[in-house]
């Protein structure tokens, strides 16, 4: 994952903005534990993006879309939430 000239403000959605998904946010959240020594055994990947694996299977991933868009809709959180995190030492949902 490269990130170059990447700005974030205080009102970004990590995710969307950076338009990560599935092993980028795995990676990322990985490296932010490392990094900040937070604690990620509580962050469920599947509450923020859908994993390779549910991409990768493309009649799986139209007929969630269609069926169950309501239920696959994907959490969020901003920078803000992050900086509570390392504070906290602890992944925690926001």
């Amino acid at each position: 994952m490269a990130l170059i000239d990447v700005k974030l403000d205080d009102n970004a959605i990590l995710f969307e903005d950076l338009q990560m998904d599935g092993l980028d946010i795995e990676t990322f959240m990985e490296e932010f534990s490392i990094k900040f020594h937070v604690d990620i055994s509580d962050f469920d990947l599947k509450k923020y993006g859908a994993p390779e694996s549910d991409i990768a299977n493309l009649p799986k991933t139209i007929f969630n879309i269609i069926f169950w868009r309501n239920k696959i809709m994907k959490k969020t959180f901003g920078l803000d939430h992050l900086l509570e995190v390392v504070k906290q030492k602890k992944w925690f949902d926001p």
